[in-house]
């Protein structure tokens, strides 16, 4: 059995929005709290991000074409 590094083999979380709370938090660089994020509209919320990550790829993408 190969060294995990110590990460846990299965977790169990709490609550069953965690995951899609997580990566929101992630995605804003931890700059605000859960509970903030919470009270936000999470479908809009997502669309934000995934909008903003796809301008992100397009810049990068225009500026590969300039060099």
């Amino acid at each position: 059995m190969a060294d995990s590094g110590g990460l846990p083999h299965e977790l169990t979380l709490s609550a069953p929005y965690s995951w899609d709370l997580w990566v929101l938090w992630r995605s804003t660089d931890r700059r605000f709290l859960p509970s903030q994020l919470m009270q936000e509209d999470y479908n809009l919320l997502s669309d934000m991000i995934q909008l903003d990550s796809v301008f992100e790829k397009m810049k990068e993408s225009y500026a590969k074409k300039d060099d």
